[in-house]
């Protein structure tokens, strides 16, 4: 869960061994549905064109009550959530475990 409150970042990595797509959403403990009121609930790798990456090719997707300076197209808006990272068509890295998404990290 998040403090809505507070600025999270996830890195994900250009190689996310994902045969479809994958997808970070977030889902509000109040309605065990989406966020109300927010206009984004999620991002996925279908969403890598209009957001902005790092110079490594991953992509660092925010989750907070307001977008970070300059990085609107990478925001997930929140309040007292909890996240959800979805591998569709999981590939066979992340069965042999080679392969670990970093942890949600508190910026602010």
């Amino acid at each position: 869960m998040v403090n809505g409150k507070c600025t999270y970042k996830l890195t994900v990595p250009k190689n996310t061994p994902a045969k479809d797509f994958w997808l970070v959403i977030v889902y509000s403990m109040k309605t065990k549905g989406f966020v109300e009121g927010a206009n984004t609930v999620g991002l996925s790798s279908q969403d890598l064109g209009k957001m902005k990456k790092n110079p490594d090719g991953s992509v660092d997707v925010y989750f907070a009550p307001g977008a970070p300076a300059g990085m609107a197209s990478n925001w997930i808006p929140t309040g007292e959530d909890f996240l959800i990272f979805r591998l569709y068509g999981p590939e066979k890295p992340l069965f042999e475990k080679t392969w670990t998404l970093a942890d949600v990290e508190r910026v602010r």
